[in-house]
């Protein structure tokens, strides 16, 4: 069993990856530093992810969920994560080449990390009951549901939205599950 556990040090808090494995002499735990954890406040709690996604794609919910893969599904759950608390996108220079980014004055986001701007070391979300970081969202892109029932697959699809932090309601829930189930 693999998750992400919490440590208050000196008044911050950090995230360690724990494993757990079986020996001889019982359970056994190895921790793995993963990051600082930061806490961002919801800013534009007027935000709808159905509205967001109308007016960057010109097309409803509905549309944008069959007509695209899990991972770019994924991807704009995120932005819309990180844009209610208050990241914008940001164009920079990496080797000659002009990027967008998503970013707010400490932090920005690139290929599922989100950086310190600072030192460039990976920072880790905690929203939602869960943590917004490349490890969750790596397993969330990567997992196939799986299970004898629809019960089971949309419990297991539900724990992954968990622990990476990402709410949703319960229509997108279904679209959601309904693409995950089929690929």
């Amino acid at each position: 069993m693999v998750f992400i556990r919490k440590k208050n040090i000196n008044g911050k808090q950090y995230a360690y990856l724990v494993k757990n494995r079986w020996t001889d002499k019982g359970s056994r735990q190895k921790a793995k530093y993963l990051g600082k954890i930061i806490h961002l406040d919801i800013v534009d709690d007027k935000l709808n992810f159905r509205e967001m996604i109308q007016s960057k794609f010109s097309m409803n919910v509905e549309e944008f969920f069959r007509g695209h893969s899990k991972t770019e599904i994924l991807n704009e759950m995120v932005f819309y994560e990180l844009i209610r608390r208050g990241f914008d996108w940001e164009e920079i220079q990496i080797n000659d080449e002009r990027r967008n980014l998503l970013a707010n004055n400490k932090y920005y986001y690139r290929a599922r990390n989100l950086y310190h701007k600072k030192n460039h070391r990976e920072a880790i979300i905690e929203i939602n009951e869960g943590f917004l970081c490349k490890l969750a969202l790596d397993k969330f892109a990567r997992t196939k549901i799986e299970g004898y029932d629809e019960r089971e697959k949309g419990i297991q699809l539900a724990k992954l939205l968990l622990e990476a932090g990402l709410k949703i309601d319960r229509d997108l829930f279904v679209l959601m599950f309904e693409k995950w189930d089929k690929e």
